[in-house]
């Protein structure tokens, strides 16, 4: 019992919620790319942390939910708390043989959110005496995350209750900054259980430092962007997704046209209308986050393109057809660049930050409301042939092994799994 009152009194719930309350990720100043207008405030937040709670009411199961059988007895425990997460994962769970656990995705196990929030109620004194002395800026993020900050303790001490039934060897995680994750690899740490991440996503320059056993990453972008703990041992192993890689360019009258979160409107209509003027085939694509996806589909009937839905049609079979990509900053700008497409970044008048540094390495160019009428030297196929070249060499600082199949690649994080884990 003394150990645990110790474990609870070392958590820190700022450090677990890093992606909010790190100045250089500055969140806060780019907050409409991750909270939507209507869900910030301090009594919003509040109001959407007991909301949530009493709403997984129904999820309620205490004294079970963690029972192994021998069908998912492994030393290997995979989590996964979003879809990319998911993604990323599931084949390497199919090759290593691991269990599961996710709050909601289909998984072995699954995390009961209630007994999360029942344990954040039940130590919210101390989480609120340990955010009462928090620095300005850390305090201005609460308007965007305080539900979050609230329920870190909550995750931390099931994490604690999940390890201690499962018993597995080491933990396998591929985000390194959502508060449930972090508290999963706190929990490890409590116990001494090994942790291995396998990144997912393009690394952004603040991300916390790689402090786990194992970290197998992309590419040489990461590292760069990354610290690495000296314990960590770091591996390159690329990604599955380089595997999928398509030389040809043929004649250029596709256009994917991929819009982001805050993207507007009026001008993503414009651009639009510009590139049919040059009798181009334009297939628009929304952000599969974004709350809009029915207005974005009653542009595209409005000016007769296609639409791609990005909660039915994987990226790939969107490029699959497409030569050239205009979008807004995302994975996606370098997901077309590894497959040989011209890609351009086409932010609007939003000042979205170039996060994963696609523009400062030439992995995409730029296209802004400025230089629309520059859009035919665009689809000029020799500059076309040029830069969707330019865009292919650039990417593989990204991805180690780019066109590595996807078999080779999980061979590789097999063998490491075993070799640093196990």
């Amino acid at each position: 019992m003394l150990s645990f009152i110790k474990q609870i009194l070392k958590f820190d719930p700022v450090i677990n919620n890093y992606a909010w309350s790190s100045m250089t990720l500055n969140r806060v100043g780019n907050f409409e790319l991750f909270v939507p207008k209507g869900r910030a405030g301090l009594f919003i937040r509040l109001f959407l942390y007991i909301y949530k709670g009493i709403r997984s009411v129904s999820d309620y199961k205490f004294f079970s939910g963690y029972e192994i059988s021998n069908e998912n007895n492994s030393k290997l425990l995979f989590y996964y708390g979003s879809l990319n997460q998911f993604k990323a994962l599931n084949p390497i769970v199919s090759k290593v043989r691991g269990m599961t656990i996710s709050e909601n995705r289909c998984a072995d196990f699954k995390l009961q959110y209630f007994n999360c929030f029942l344990f954040s109620f039940l130590f919210l004194p101390i989480t609120v005496l340990k955010l009462i002395s928090v620095n300005q800026y850390v305090f201005n993020s609460f308007r965007f995350n305080l539900d979050g900050y609230l329920m870190s303790i909550g995750y931390y001490v099931e994490w604690l209750r999940v390890l201690n039934k499962l018993s597995p060897r080491a933990v396998i995680v591929s985000n390194d900054h959502n508060p449930s994750n972090r508290a999963l690899i706190s929990a490890c740490k409590s116990l001494g259980i090994k942790t291995c991440f396998i990144q997912h996503a393009p690394a952004v320059c603040g991300f916390p430092a790689l402090d786990y056993n194992l970290a197998l990453l992309e590419g040489k972008h990461a590292i760069a962007c990354y610290d690495v703990a000296p314990e960590c041992n770091v591996k390159f192993v690329g990604s599955y997704i380089s595997s999928h890689v398509n030389n040809n360019l043929s004649e250029a009258d596709n256009v994917l046209f991929s819009t982001g979160l805050v993207s507007n409107i009026n001008e993503s209509s414009l651009v639009i209308k510009n590139i049919l003027e040059l009798n181009k085939r334009i297939i628009l694509r929304p952000h599969p986050a974004d709350p809009r996806l029915e207005l974005w589909k009653q542009i595209s009937n409005n000016h007769n393109i296609s639409f791609s839905d990005p909660k039915l049609e994987s990226p790939i079979t969107a490029l699959q057809s497409c030569n050239v990509v205009i979008g807004a900053m995302s994975g996606l700008l370098l997901e077309s660049a590894v497959r040989s497409k011209a890609v351009y970044c086409f932010n609007g008048q939003n000042t979205v930050p170039d996060w994963y540094g696609l523009i400062e390495n030439k992995v995409c160019g730029t296209l802004s409301l400025d230089n629309l009428k520059s859009l035919a030297n665009i689809f000029d196929f020799e500059n076309l042939v040029i830069h969707s070249a330019q865009c292919f060499k650039s990417a593989s600082y990204y991805y180690e092994n780019i066109g590595v199949g996807q078999d080779e690649y999980l061979n590789q994080v097999h063998n490491a799994i075993h070799e640093c884990l196990l």
